[in-house]
């Protein structure tokens, strides 16, 4: 079948918050660097999944391999936005264990023959939760503009993404041989938001530079320049 239109948009989108990464070059805070590794892993599985999608090739286990290192990326961006010493740890001990949980569960209870039931709505329920206490956290804390700052978009950009996405497999896995036509919108508003995700994320790495406020007291330099100076859009058939 031909791959719709937006699928392609959606796609070629995550490659904006690298080019706005662009604009301060080696001044990029930390965790925004790793927003690009975010994207940047995202851009090459949808780039992997379309070329399979557009030989008719099946594609739904790259998903496995990636998804883990989407994750991993997304939670050290997340934890260095963190006011709290302690809660930044928490995000980083966080990773080695989610990758963990889902090795086993896509290993031991997974369907891997089909769109995932467990795992993919796992991982997006676990980077929802933590953007969304990030965006919670970090306002809690703020002293200044909201909008300018850029875990707040980059925040909403990923809650938007990971929230949505959580229950798109097991949809997808229920529509899949039954109902090609409404697979196929589903598959067009997940791209859309996709997009608008992208879009989101991208306006967060162009925020002006501003430091980070700890739980302390001091000014974090998690925001600051490092002193050497960082879903569903492919069809998967």
């Amino acid at each position: 079948m031909n791959i719709p239109l937006i699928s392609w948009i959606a796609s070629g989108a995550q490659a904006l918050p690298i080019l706005a990464s662009f604009r301060y070059g080696k001044a990029l805070p930390v965790p925004r660097r790793w927003v690009v590794v975010w994207s940047a892993l995202l851009l090459l599985n949808d780039a992997v999944l379309l070329w399979y999608a557009q030989h008719h090739i099946p594609n739904l286990w790259i998903g496995y391999f990636v998804h883990p290192l989407v994750l991993a990326a997304a939670l050290m961006a997340l934890s260095y936005w963190q006011p709290s010493p302690r809660v930044r740890t928490l995000y980083r001990w966080s990773i080695p264990f989610s990758i963990l949980i889902l090795i086993l569960v896509s290993a031991l209870v997974e369907d891997r023959t089909s769109h995932s039931l467990i795992t993919g709505p796992l991982e997006d329920l676990i980077l929802f939760a933590a953007s969304l206490a990030t965006l919670l956290t970090c306002a809690w804390r703020l002293e200044g503009s909201l909008v300018r700052q850029d875990w707040f978009w980059v925040g909403i950009g990923l809650a938007l993404l990971y929230g949505s996405s959580a229950g798109f497999d097991p949809i997808a896995r229920a529509l899949v041989g039954q109902d090609l036509a409404t697979l196929v919108k589903v598959h067009k508003l997940g791209a859309g938001i996709d997009l608008a995700a992208a879009f989101l994320v991208a306006w967060g790495m162009l925020c002006p530079i501003l430091p980070l406020r700890a739980s302390s007291g001091p000014t974090s330099s998690a925001s600051l320049p490092s002193p050497s100076s960082s879903a569903h859009s492919a069809p998967p058939w």
